[in-house]
């Protein structure tokens, strides 16, 4: 005869737990902590590894470390927008430049940001020094022409069609103002490239800027020296082979109608030494309007972000100290038809712009060319080498108050003939 015994499920309270052994198995009992490391523990001692497993594993340790390291000083993006660690202590870093030094701060990895990054020098000696770089791939014996340190330059290339490169920060805000003071001395009307046989306007509504013609030659602070040199860095040609620089400063409701900065042989007739690129550097922005399109690019801005003038092209807006280089030749020597550009009016706020013409051949002496060299046995004579070019283009009429200092040669204050305005 079989009794039948009547099994009640126990209650999870019934178990109990004694040095980590169970005393009863329960299927879904959690294991602790403390249970779940001695297990493993456990397993570790009773694993059986060969000599080449455990170099593999140090090896792979080793690598996983670096990789862990290299992530963590890697910079993240600020609330200010600039690079470097968020948080936790800093300490300085000492680059050493020329005969002085400079600290740099630098986030808890000892990698240096830049809190700052409108500070062009401290960029480039972030870049180029404190980074390590210069250390690692140390500069080149330069050439007569070349410079024996590198450059941080950065730059975006916007367009191929035409070819258009956009570089922000090129000058700092310290060095825009300079060159703006010294501008405002000298502002006289703007004036246009007529074609011979045309006749000269002497209202247009073309151009309608001030503006005025500055060169290193002229500019004790060096500053333009300074933009000239990293120009000449950039762009692969020299110094000598561009004009001075042409300040111009747009008021509300100013603009510049869209043309071509290169002289087609057809319209102006044979050049000695053809534009083939502009430099244009923007020294102080607007609040509303004043971007530089080109009607004839490859492409169209769009958004109310823009005004209705920018939205006829591929347009760039003026931030203060970046800068546009583009060519108005194609490679083959042929005038780039998607080179047309123009400047927006500005509708809001003051433009300030310095634009730098360059040429095919050399335009000017090279710099080292002294005052004394322009004049004649009186001492009356020409400052700069292009004083002759800007007579032939009417400056010493829409642009007295500099010319007549500057270029009383060419201007006719020397007792000589004046150089004749073009078309006249």
């Amino acid at each position: 005869m079989h009794t039948t015994h009547a099994h009640q499920p126990m209650s999870q309270a019934n178990w109990q737990w004694d040095d980590g052994q169970d005393k009863a198995h329960a299927p879904h009992a959690p294991l602790s902590l403390q249970q779940k490391a001695r297990d493993i523990w456990w397993k570790f001692k009773h694993v059986r590894m060969t000599a080449p497993t455990v170099v593999v594993l140090v090896l792979l340790g080793v690598y996983l470390g670096t990789f862990l390291k290299v992530a963590e000083v890697l910079p993240t993006p600020s609330s200010e927008g600039t690079a470097g660690p968020t948080g936790g202590s800093r300490s300085l870093l000492v680059v050493k430049e020329g005969t002085g030094e400079r600290k740099i701060e630098s986030g808890p990895s000892g990698l240096p940001y830049i809190r700052r990054p409108e500070d062009v020098d401290l960029f480039d000696a972030v870049a180029i020094n404190a980074s390590g770089f210069a250390k690692l791939r140390p500069p080149l014996i330069p050439a007569e022409s070349g410079e024996d340190q590198m450059r941080a330059v950065p730059f975006q290339v916007i367009s191929l069609y035409p070819r258009i490169t956009y570089y922000p920060g090129f000058v700092d805000p310290a060095r825009c103002n300079a060159v703006v003071d010294q501008a405002k001395k000298y502002l006289g009307p703007s004036g246009l490239a007529y074609k011979p046989g045309d006749k000269i306007e002497e209202s247009q509504e073309v151009r309608t800027s001030t503006g005025c013609f500055l060169s290193r030659d002229g500019d004790p602070t060096g500053t333009l020296a300074w933009i000239e040199d990293k120009i000449a860095a950039v762009t692969h040609l020299p110094a000598n082979y561009g004009e001075a620089f042409n300040i111009l400063r747009y008021m509300p409701t100013q603009h510049y109608d869209s043309h071509y900065d290169t002289f087609d042989p057809k319209d102006f007739g044979k050049q000695f030494s053809q534009r083939i690129a502009t430099f244009l550097i923007f020294l102080e922005a607007p609040e509303e309007g004043g971007e530089t399109v080109f009607p004839n690019a490859e492409s169209k801005v769009s958004g109310d972000e823009w005004s209705d003038c920018a939205k006829k092209g591929l347009a760039v807006k003026a931030v203060r100290g970046d800068a546009l280089l583009f060519y108005s030749l194609k490679p083959d020597g042929s005038t780039d038809n998607a080179s047309l550009h123009g400047s927006c009016p500005t509708t809001k706020g003051e433009k300030w712009s310095a634009t730098k013409w360059i040429h095919v051949a050399a335009f000017q002496k090279p710099a080292t060319t002294t005052h004394a060299a322009h004049a004649d046995a009186s001492g009356c004579g020409d400052a700069n080498e292009q004083c002759t070019e800007w007579a032939f283009f009417g400056e010493c009429e829409k642009n007295p108050g500099f010319m007549l200092e500057t270029c009383k040669k060419s201007c006719g204050l020397c007792g000589g003939k004046k150089v004749p305005v073009q078309g006249s």
